[in-house]
């Protein structure tokens, strides 16, 4: 697997961020993780977001985490955001959060014609959901893990039709229970793939490896669909 640092421009500030893909760097389809927001100390070194990428570059993906831009303000604009997330769950600069989301899908949309697939964790699900609805990229599979569909909304696109969708989530997530999600799942115009995982909480510890596999092979089949369809190349 080979290791890329990149800077790419963001809503506000350049982004810093790792490709992660196969040695001999054919990948067949490109995704961007996104994870938590940087006030739950949400950075591209967080531990689950780094077994999805490792699992998407040994799966023929090329991945890319990325740290979102520090929102302006200095230190008093910092303690004003921290208080504002820690009372409502959302900080004064998610909108522009959720546009560097956007930009990195719009960084891996340079570097090749594969097809593009996001995945966001905890408010990096909110960010990609964003990015989908907007409707600005043609995103082929969405993935939202641990969404925090009670502290950020999640509209729906107003597209007749929107990417593949997995939506995973745990039994006992402090941040968005388990019927929340349940709930939105089945007011769905088409029913998402659906993975409950007991004992998850919101962070997944020690089960890492096993969340991103489910990932991987998500992403991989809905690869393999288009494939079969014709439109990715092998």
């Amino acid at each position: 697997m080979t290791l890329e640092g990149v800077v790419f421009p963001g809503a506000a500030a350049p982004l810093t961020g790792e490709l992660a893909y196969a040695a001999d760097g054919r990948p067949s389809a490109a995704t961007a993780v996104a994870g938590p927001h940087p006030h739950m100390g949400g950075t591209m070194g967080n531990r689950l977001v780094c077994a999805i990428a490792q699992q998407l570059a040994e799966s023929g993906f090329v991945s890319l985490r990325f740290d979102y831009a520090p929102a302006p303000g200095g230190a008093g604009g910092l303690a004003e955001s921290l208080a504002a997330f820690w009372q409502t769950g959302h900080a004064p600069h998610d909108a522009q959060r959720a546009a560097d989301a956007y930009a990195a899908a719009r960084f891996l949309g340079t570097l090749g014609p594969w097809p593009l697939m996001l995945v966001g964790y905890s408010f990096g699900a909110h960010a990609v959901w964003e990015v989908c609805r907007g409707g600005n990229v043609d995103v082929a599979a969405l993935v939202l893990i641990s969404p925090t569909l009670t502290r950020h909304p999640f509209d729906r696109p107003s597209g007749a039709h929107g990417p593949e969708l997995m939506v995973l989530y745990s039994d006992n997530d402090f941040a968005t229970p388990a019927s929340a999600v349940e709930s939105w799942v089945r007011a769905a115009p088409t029913p998402p793939r659906c993975v409950r995982r007991d004992g998850g909480d919101h962070f997944f510890r020690g089960q890492e490896a096993e969340v991103a596999a489910l990932v991987a092979a998500f992403l991989r089949e809905v690869r393999d669909g288009l494939s079969c369809a014709g439109r990715v190349s092998c």
